[in-house]
């Protein structure tokens, strides 16, 4: 009699009911196997606000409630290597970008208004090849069809306001904001192919920027200053009674995207909250 299946009681299983058994035993491994990934599911899912979820036992573990369902697992599970070590403390192959910056520029008080010119040395430290830049135009997201302003909800004019309020809402609707980029050419004068997608400039590169080597382009370009009643890190306020005003000035020349070891180019837009990665 051959060795097949035994039952509860020892019997022999019939060989008609194997097959049964071992769809079964296959059932329950996939069940193990695909458990953390419905868990980790249900751990994210829910309302954001509630801290437990009555559906399951688990405490929600993010403090932002529209996480990045893309973002790299380097934050969570560090890969140790040669660059950084697990903890993310550099390593003996450590790099950073070198960007050197020499900018002219001129504040227009009338117009309040700037108008620059910079030249940009850009010095490839990282073992990739370049083909393109990135650039940070910062002030883009003052421009009334930027991400960051159709984002904002709407004014409620329901209740009862200030007049600053309402003055705020004003300016915010006549202010002509953003970098209007005039000129991008490379150190002989040559112009270079950019585009622009709201406070990101893209430059392509006509031949590939090689580990070690070095690239410099100028760039001229001109922004006015946003007003205090709008609000924002750089800004400048005017008193009338004096005839003069106040600059507060920030976030205010094109410069270079970071670009690190462990996510590349860091371009993701900027809304108008949250600091850079320089």
């Amino acid at each position: 009699m051959s060795h097949g299946m035994m039952d509860r009681v020892g019997w022999p299983v019939p060989p008609e009911k194997e097959p049964s058994m071992l769809r079964f035993i296959a059932f329950l491994c996939l069940s193990c196997l695909f458990l953390p990934v419905a868990l980790a599911h249900d751990i994210h899912g829910g309302h954001p606000g509630d801290v437990h979820d009555p559906k399951t036992p688990w405490m929600q573990p993010e403090k932002n409630p529209d996480p990045d369902r893309f973002r790299q697992l380097d934050e969570l599970l560090p890969t140790p290597g040669r660059v950084r070590s697990a903890s993310g403390a550099p390593g003996p192959d450590y790099w950073q970008q070198q960007v050197d910056y020499r900018i002219d520029v001129r504040l227009d008080a009338d117009l309040h208004r700037l108008i620059g010119s910079e030249t940009i040395t850009y010095t490839n430290n990282s073992p990739d090849v370049l083909e393109y830049l990135w650039v940070q135009l910062d002030q883009n997201r003052f421009r009334e069809d930027s991400m960051g302003r159709l984002r904002e909800p709407a004014p409620n004019l329901d209740g009862t306001q200030s007049i600053r309020w309402l003055q705020s809402i004003k300016d915010r609707q006549e202010f002509e904001g953003g970098v209007e980029v005039k000129r991008v050419e490379d150190a002989r004068k040559r112009p270079l192919p950019h585009v622009i997608v709201d406070t990101m400039m893209r430059i392509d590169l006509e031949e590939p920027l090689k580990p070690g080597e070095q690239f410099t382009f100028d760039i001229d370009w001109e922004a006015n200053i946003v007003p205090h009643t709008i609000g924002g890190r750089g800004c400048y306020e005017w008193f009338p009674d004096d005839g003069n005003a106040i600059y507060e000035i920030a976030r205010w020349f094109p410069r270079l995207c970071a670009y690190t070891d462990y996510a590349g180019w860091q371009n993701k837009q900027f809304l108008g909250r949250g600091e850079f990665t320089l």
